[in-house]
């Protein structure tokens, strides 16, 4: 019998005394862990927001976003970060005048380091990747041209998701996560360097090896760069932060429906839920702002 997940798309100083902490493990869908998706996890948690909300948050990196959902629905993950891109990818090129079944031989690229050797090397011609990976590659080396994006930029991407079952008997912890995720997303849009540094104080092991401190930086910067366009309310079509815009995952599923990803229709009120946002919304964006651009690394 399918297991009912629900979509919840946050796309999201320690009290004296803090509450007693409940520890929850959330994966993320890559065997990375880049600053792209680090740095909210760390900021939150360097700076109090997680046990705040009575949260001990452990962090486990994924292979993908399969077993994101695996992980959920099998209950070994509260939450996890799944993104919709691998469905995506996965339809044909409908913009592009390539016939997919003669034209196009999909491989398996990798991720960083591995796709850029691939393109330098000639050995692929195209990515179909997302936003964080093409910095990490441009951090490479490798100079990418973006191909038009229009048809499908209002397609949601990544989300959390977890068990109907969990949204029902544990929104506490899910709204408290989301919160002080949330935090940690307007802490590292409005100073993209401290969430860098912050990153490395919490998971050092995200920091590159081989580089010194200055070029880490700045190279885990461009990665944000590439990622803060799409942290933003207003493409999404939205205010709160981690609202879920359904008449654009409506298009979404009527594209996927269309390109026969989908055998059959999927209504997007059945996947994502805004229950909780109104919670979730509750604390100072202008405050949470202003604490990064005056925040200095201790």
């Amino acid at each position: 019998m399918a297991v009912p997940i629900m979509l919840l798309a946050f796309l999201l100083a320690s009290p004296l005394t803090a509450p007693a902490q409940t520890r929850i493990r959330v994966g993320t869908c890559a065997r990375t862990l880049t600053a792209g998706v680090g740095s909210q996890f760390a900021v939150a948690q360097k700076l109090g927001w997680f046990a705040q909300e009575g949260l001990d948050v452990e962090v486990v990196p994924l292979t993908g976003s399969t077993d994101c959902v695996k992980f959920v629905a099998t209950r070994e993950f509260l939450i996890s970060l799944p993104s919709m891109a691998v469905a995506r990818e996965s339809a044909p090129p409908a913009t592009s005048g390539l016939n997919p079944d003669t034209d196009i031989n999909l491989v398996v690229a990798g991720e960083g380091a591995q796709p850029a050797a691939l393109l330098r090397s000639k050995q692929i011609d195209a990515l179909s990747q997302f936003d964080t990976q093409y910095a990490l590659i441009e951090n490479a080396g490798v100079k990418l041209r973006i191909l038009d994006k229009r048809p499908i930029e209002r397609f949601p991407s990544n989300g959390f998701i977890a068990l109907e079952e969990t949204i029902q008997t544990r929104a506490r912890e899910l709204i408290g996560f989301a919160r002080a995720y949330a935090k940690g997303t307007v802490f590292t849009m409005a100073n993209p360097e401290a969430a860098v540094r912050v990153l490395y104080d919490v998971f050092p092991f995200t920091r590159a090896t081989g580089k010194d401190e200055t070029t880490a930086v700045r190279e885990d910067v461009h990665v944000l760069g590439a990622r803060i366009p799409q942290l933003k309310l207003e493409p999404a079509g939205v205010r709160r932060w981690g609202e879920t815009n359904e008449a654009h995952l409506r298009e979404y599923m009527d594209f996927l429906l269309k390109w026969g990803v989908l055998k059959q229709r999927v209504e997007a009120g059945d996947l994502m839920t805004n229950e909780l946002i109104g919670e979730i919304n509750r604390f100072d964006a202008d405050a949470i702002a202003k604490t990064a651009r005056e925040y200095r690394l201790r």
